[in-house]
């Protein structure tokens, strides 16, 4: 699927917003790149290597952090679709209002776009626009929109199931696990620590009564994750834990480095053999 870059500008209370300005300088470059490579539903591939070679093409930067930044302010929030993984950027169709939107040619994207208009609507996003945008923008309310929408996310996963099932009362297994992520991002010097907001309880007792795993095991995940050079600036809550326990699982059973650090494979090379395989080739 090609992607076509489009001309964007921007509100100039986009630099002073509150979301913006709690992620690094680097983070709201890709913000800006994002908006600039996705489609006029504000949709884009979520391919760390493809976003590298179209917003970083000179820089030794690695791009799955900065996606986390985003993905934790709710700049930009993960769906799926028959494509893969996408970002979402919901602040493309609140203001930007190009004279002839072109649909997404992602298909199956979930959550639908009915949920996830709804956030958008509610103006939680930062003041941006296009030529021909609204002028007007609302004050973001403190809460980003990734919160109902990580709970949207858990739908995405087909057997998980309707999102009623998850229980609102807190449970010492749960908040024991999220002292230790939270004691853990803090001995590597992570000083803005995640919510414990319904998502990241609710990925956190996911992981333990539908993904069968002990307290032990989650402790142990959370503490591999922490101390490997890759995923200590990846695993930032409990929702992306969960979402990528299998792959830390794996790759500790393994004793091998993360992908993104593997040496002696050119930048060009891993971006062809990623380009293949999401072609099936």
């Amino acid at each position: 699927m090609i992607e076509v870059a489009k001309i964007r500008s921007l509100k100039p209370e986009f630099f002073s917003s509150e979301q913006i300005v709690s992620v690094s300088i680097p983070a709201r470059y890709l913000f800006e790149g994002i908006w600039v490579f996705g489609d006029d539903e504000g949709l884009i591939k979520h391919s760390p290597m493809s976003l590298k070679m179209k917003v970083f093409p000179g820089d030794s930067i690695e791009v799955e952090p900065l996606v986390c930044e985003l993905l934790r302010e709710g700049l930009v929030i993960e769906v799926s679709s028959d494509q893969g993984p996408l970002l979402w950027a919901p602040n493309v169709q609140v203001h930007q209002s190009p004279k002839r939107p072109t649909p997404t040619k992602f298909t199956r994207v979930t959550p639908p776009f009915s949920a996830r208009y709804s956030a958008a609507e509610s103006g939680n996003v930062p003041p941006v626009r296009g030529t021909r945008g609204e002028q007007g923008t609302a004050e973001a309310p403190p809460e980003p929109p990734l919160v109902a929408l990580e709970r949207s996310g858990e739908e995405r996963k087909g057997e998980e199931g309707n999102t009623s099932e998850v229980a609102d009362a807190t449970r010492p297994d749960v908040e024991r696990l999220l002292d230790l992520l939270d004691e853990e991002l803090q001995k590597n010097g992570v000083k803005r620590l995640p919510k414990r907001n319904k998502a990241n309880r609710d990925a956190m007792r996911l992981l333990l009564d539908r993904d069968g795993r002990s307290e032990e095991q989650v402790a142990n995940a959370i503490r591999w994750a922490q101390s490997n050079e890759f995923w200590r600036s990846n695993i930032l809550s409990a929702s992306k834990l969960r979402e990528k326990y299998e792959t830390l699982r794996a790759q500790a059973a393994r004793g091998r480095r993360a992908p993104a650090v593997v040496e002696n494979i050119s930048l060009a090379e891993r971006y062809e053999a990623e380009e293949r395989k999401e072609l099936g080739a």
